[in-house]
């Protein structure tokens, strides 16, 4: 469905910064729940990359997946500025994701399955992305 030229004006100027001030309260759940991964993660729902200064230099790779265009836009930018290697896929994950499945050593879903329609869906691609016995990170406000 097309977003009027309003819903991507209120996307990207509003939306964007309220998610950068609100979650600022979580800045310690996401060091305590990022900070020890390492080799190649999957972030879901990365947003603005509100947690990308929290991963640990262990993390060799990160792929984050954002469905919101505006979010991603601000996200593909600070993802360039932290030289860290990385890739961005605009798409929701409840659809076909162009990974191969047990190709991450960590999956990350943080602060965003209170707006996920599908949660079982998400969840499921999730878990088919990690290697066995990598973990399935879950964050959500309480």
């Amino acid at each position: 469905m097309a977003r009027s030229a309003i819903g991507r004006l209120y996307e990207r100027e509003v939306m964007t910064r309220l998610l950068d001030h609100a979650m600022r309260g979580v800045d310690d759940v996401r060091a305590e729940i990022v900070g020890p991964l390492t080799g190649r993660v999957l972030e879901i729902g990365f947003g603005t990359g509100a947690t990308l200064a929290f991963y640990g230099a262990g993390v060799t790779e990160l792929v984050a997946v954002e469905p919101a265009s505006e979010l991603a836009a601000l996200a593909r930018r600070r993802l360039a500025d932290s030289g860290r290697a990385h890739q961005l896929i605009e798409a929701r994950a409840t659809r076909p994701l162009p990974l191969d499945p047990e190709s991450f050593d960590a999956v990350v879903v943080a602060f965003v399955l209170c707006s996920v329609e599908r949660t079982a869906e998400l969840l499921a691609a999730a878990r088919r992305r990690r290697r066995p016995g990598a973990p399935l990170v879950l964050a959500a406000p309480v």
